[in-house]
């Protein structure tokens, strides 16, 4: 488990620019879904959450959940072969959360609690985001990395570069919910 969080730690420190240098980012283009849940107590709330949150792609119900997109382009040269300069990435992603079909039952200091809540379970989606944010940038940076060692690079080659990438930032994803339990260690 130590070794989880220095990873983690240290994933971390990378995306955010706690390194010796700036990074690129790819702006993500995030768009929300929502699912009703009710109640008229936070407790409640939290039972209907538990029903009703979206599945992850274990089959298993969260609370709520990121679900990003990365495509990538780019440009030939004459001979087929990838221009790395020309590269582009483009990054999307979907989050959906619960949504309280109406806060008008709950007491003032439910209410507040509810809102609370909410701003914790949009912190941890967007922390998905931003790993999406940092990582995408290694593909432009990997195919060059690929020309410069090789002298030339394939679109297989490139699509095997730029897999290579998303499955890093599903690691970062799954790594990053294992070390906060999905949450529950930043009080989800």
């Amino acid at each position: 488990m130590r070794l989880v969080g220095y990873l983690v730690g240290s994933l971390i420190l990378a995306i955010t620019g706690g390194g010796s240098h700036a990074r690129e980012e790819c702006p993500v283009e995030i768009s929300y879904a929502y699912y009703e849940v009710d109640g008229e107590t936070f407790a409640d709330i939290k039972e209907s959450i538990r029903s009703r949150g979206p599945v992850d792609e274990r089959g298993k119900q969260r609370y709520a959940r990121t679900d990003w997109k990365v495509d990538w382009r780019w440009e030939r040269d004459d001979n087929g072969v990838i221009r790395p300069g020309s590269v582009k990435v483009l990054c999307k992603a979907v989050l959906t959360l619960p949504q309280l079909n109406s806060t008008t039952n709950l007491s003032p200091a439910e209410a507040d609690r509810w809102k609370a809540y909410q701003q914790l379970l949009l912190r941890h989606e967007l922390n998905h985001v931003r790993h999406v944010e940092a990582i995408a940038t290694e593909i432009p940076r990997r195919i060059k990395q690929r020309q410069e060692r090789y002298g030339k690079v394939s679109a297989k080659s490139a699509q095997r570069v730029a897999k290579s990438v998303l499955q890093d930032i599903r690691e970062l994803d799954r790594s990053y919910d294992s070390y906060t339990v999905h949450g529950a260690t930043e009080g989800i």
